[in-house]
């Protein structure tokens, strides 16, 4: 940044009054990524930002000069670099981390005010500044927070149409508040236009899309990417089964996965009915992973249990060792009612009662096991261990292969209420919403 000042010295251009000018500084302006009120909007990803805006009088005199053609001001707008900004001080959220990036810019514009909630953008007069962003700012890519995004205007204008009423409840016509089961019904509403009837069966809605005989997607793409289909039919199937592969999928998986690599990862808790997801991955040629299909399944209806041993008694377990998750807990323990479920602390306790016990074998039990949590423990002391299945590693991991680490949340707009969807909304997001805008 000092070489840039000291050899180029600020950038300044100023602009005429005439066609070819005033395009060449409005393409300045769009390079720059400037927000100029009622001409640019404002692009939330932009690291420009205006600190500072003054109104003044074109010629002489008065800040508004009265002519014939109307009322003229030239203002001038401040903007700076975020990256560039001290937030300890006011504690702003700017969603880019400081790097002391020393970029600024000078914008001076004419407008005509005749219109004072309106403001006319007439010339671009001057555009001066450093323009040129440090290295450390250009290599900063990935937000630190989220940026506050405005209420679009006319969702702003329609909420102060309704506000000028005050707090009267309604008219002899009509309500203004709404009632606590009408959030509901806006949402049989939304599901209504994407083919899901009221009070219909998540099952009934699937097989209308994907039975082979006389399909009826709401959507075109759902039959596009659909694979496999299988309901579950008692006697018949002996569970349900599902395989989406959007057009994209298939075209990167012929790209990136022919005769390579492919990777597979399963979860559950996707949606309210309870089935399991498995996703295969391949790798692109930016080392980005891309899911290229989804496979949703259900568990096998008709087998209850592991059957019996030659003694005849039924598999079943004592002890288990789990992690924290709630889910897996309550489905042991709805299979295995007698089962002792242990964490660590619970562990700890555990063989430590049974080391003080009389009986010689179940006292060594006691010991061995404090002696294996002892040698646990150890291992979780060292990072280079934690860091194998901790989040860190995954930040490790990204850092070395050269990859920026993105989250993206694609099914928290579509929740109801925060609750897990039905599995046919799954379904339909999945492929006609989530699908297509993660391959933008």
């Amino acid at each position: 940044m000092e070489d840039h000042v000291l050899s180029v010295g600020l950038d300044f251009k100023q602009f005429q009054h005439n066609i070819k000018d005033q395009n060449s500084a409005f393409q300045q302006l769009t390079q720059l990524a400037l927000h100029v009120p009622n001409q640019i909007p404002h692009d939330v990803r932009t690291k420009f930002s205006i600190r500072h805006a003054t109104w003044s009088n074109p010629l002489k005199g008065r800040a508004k000069t009265v002519t014939a053609a109307g009322k003229y001001s030239r203002c001038t707008r401040i903007y700076q670099c975020s990256c560039g900004m001290d937030t300890s001080a006011d504690n702003r959220e700017i969603p880019w981390d400081n790097v002391d990036c020393l970029a600024w810019v000078q914008l001076i514009a004419t407008y005509d005010i005749s219109d004072d909630e309106n403001p006319r953008l007439l010339t671009i007069d001057k555009i001066s500044g450093i323009f040129d962003h440090c290295v450390q700012c250009q290599e900063l890519i990935k937000m630190s927070c989220n940026p506050r995004i405005p209420l679009h205007p006319d969702m702003r204008e329609y909420a102060l149409t309704y506000a000028k009423w005050g707090l009267a409840p309604g008219n002899n016509h009509y309500r203004y508040m709404l009632s606590d089961h009408e959030s509901s019904l806006m949402y049989q509403t939304l599901a209504n236009e994407i083919g899901i009837p009221q009070c219909s069966v998540a099952e009934d809605n699937l097989d209308c899309w994907f039975c082979p005989m006389k399909p009826e997607p709401s959507s075109p793409l759902l039959s596009e990417a659909l694979v496999f289909y299988q309901p579950h039919i008692t006697d018949i199937t002996d569970r349900f089964a599902l395989i989406l592969m959007s057009a994209k999928q298939q075209e990167m998986a012929w790209s990136f996965d022919h005769r390579k690599q492919m990777l597979m990862d399963g979860t559950f808790n996707v949606c309210s009915s309870r089935v399991l997801l498995f996703i295969l991955m391949v790798i692109d040629n930016k080392n980005h992973g891309i899911p290229v299909c989804q496979i949703i399944f259900s568990a096998q209806q008709e087998k209850a249990s592991m059957g019996k041993n030659k003694d005849g008694e039924e598999f079943n377990m004592t002890v288990a060792n789990t992690d924290n998750d709630v889910h897996e807990r309550h489905a042991l323990q709805i299979n295995f009612p007698d089962v002792l479920l242990l964490l660590y602390n619970e562990e700890l306790t555990y063989f430590k009662q049974i080391s003080k016990a009389r009986v010689p074998l179940v006292k060594a039990k006691g010991k061995a096991g404090l002696a294996f949590l002892a040698y646990f423990q150890d291992y979780l002391k060292t990072q280079s261990f934690r860091t194998l299945w901790s989040p860190g590693g995954v930040l490790l991991a990204a850092e070395r292969m050269g990859v920026p680490l993105e989250k993206h949340k694609y099914f928290a707009l579509y929740y109801h209420s925060g609750r897990l969807p039905r599995i046919n909304v799954w379904v339909y997001t999945l492929v006609v919403r989530v699908l297509p805008a993660f391959f933008v």
